[in-house]
């Protein structure tokens, strides 16, 4: 018997792939609508409106691929643990510190204005005020589990199975198949028919 055949009634006449059945019983139509009329001075003008529509057979509807889910994927953040932050702002403050003494050094004692240790020098206050206001926001945002690393591992795990379980059903639906006589649908080399009423429910076997 052929791994196509029906596992319930093990006749292959009535077996067709779903995939298949689906795109033959979805028909895609367009067609106009009359639009809004204008008027300009005495003159009336009217449009048309092209509108698409879709309409199914009762089996297309019931044999539909699933759909993928509609989240976004997690962003993570440069800095996600408070030692992370302390490790960034430590040597961000430090280096910041060395080039406004440079800075310093050259435009006072030195009396060198257009050197470039000026420009390194506003650089470096610039890092010393703004990396720790930067860095204790990002501290308020991890003490309350906004941006921690385990926050966000969790809704990481959380994403990935999501995306693991539709690409898991497409997977069933691109490879399965229907039996019009016993009204179910089976994968290839399966032993067992799920009814129709059920599809959904087969999609996320993994058998």
């Amino acid at each position: 018997m052929s791994i196509l055949n029906c596992p319930q009634c093990g006749q292959l006449d009535k077996v067709q792939k779903v995939s298949a059945l689906f795109s033959q019983g979805t028909q895609h139509t367009s067609y106009e609508t009359p639009s809004a009329a204008v008027q300009i001075k005495d003159t009336t003008f009217y449009g048309t409106q092209e509108r698409n529509a879709i309409s199914r057979t009762a089996l297309s509807q019931k044999l539909m691929p699933p759909s993928k889910p509609d989240i976004q994927k997690p962003k993570k953040n440069l800095w996600v643990t408070k030692s992370e932050g302390y490790i960034g702002a430590s040597i961000s403050f430090v280096i910041g510190i060395g080039l406004a003494i440079g800075g310093i050094y050259v435009s006072v004692i030195v009396n060198d204005i257009n050197s470039l240790w000026k420009w390194c020098g506003t650089i470096g206050f610039l890092l010393i005020i703004v990396v720790p206001i930067t860095t204790i926001k990002q501290f308020i945002d991890v003490a309350k589990g906004k941006e921690s690393k385990e926050h966000y591992e969790v809704e990481m795990n959380w994403y990935n199975e999501r995306i693991s379980e539709y690409e898991h059903a497409q997977s069933r639906w691109d490879s399965a198949y229907y039996c019009g006589r016993c009204d179910g649908v089976f994968s290839l080399g399966s032993t067992k028919l799920t009814p129709i009423n059920e599809f959904y429910k087969f999609l996320s076997k993994y058998d």
